[in-house]
Formats: structure tokens, C-alpha cells, sequence
């Protein structure tokens, strides 16, 4: 993830990228080969999200993935449309 500021006058603006297309690709072929689950202990592994669109949730809605207790409200915005590029099942989750 690549972070960068410039300064306004008496105001910061810090931007977080990543280029994310290999994800992207990885998440395609997992939905491709619908049934196989990666196994991950006890349990199955249906989203891959980068770090800097978790860090865009907690900026954009006020939620904070790090807090147990914001978690619910986490998973739901993933759950939505917007973010089902990052699944790796095509299932409802």
C-alpha cells in the first residue's frame, strides 16, 4: 500500500493506494471454481480484501474494522454489492 500527503494551506490530505489487480484476478479464478473453499482452519475463506478498502470503510462509514464491537457493521458494507469483486464464492455469505 502506498501512502502520500500534500499540504493545503493549514490542511493535510493523505491518500492510500494499492494496485489490487492481481487480487482481483485471484478472486475471479476462486468464483470460477464455485465449491472449492480454501479451508483455513475451521473456517472457509470467502472474501480477500486489501488493506487500503478496509482503511476506505473505516474513513468512508465511521466503522472501525480493528473494533470488535464495529465487526457486524464491517461485514455487512462487505457483503454489499460494491465490494462483491473481492469474494471468492459466488454463494451468499
Amino acid at each position: 500500500m502506498k501512502t502520500t500527503y500534500h499540504e493545503e494551506g493549514d490542511k493535510v490530505h493523505v491518500k492510500y493506494s494499492e494496485d489490487v489487480e492481481s487480487l482481483l484476478d485471484y478472486t475471479h479464478a476462486k468464483r470460477v471454481q464455485e465449491g472449492e473453499f480454501e479451508k483455513m482452519g475451521e473456517f472457509k475463506h470467502v472474501m480477500r480484501v486489501p488493506m487500503s478498502v478496509m482503511l476506505d470503510i473505516k474513513i468512508k462509514y465511521g466503522w472501525d474494522y480493528m473494533d470488535p464491537d464495529h465487526w457486524p457493521m464491517v461485514q455487512k458494507i462487505l457483503k454489499g454489492p460494491e465490494y462483491a469483486k473481492f469474494r471468492t464464492t459466488n454463494k451468499a455469505i
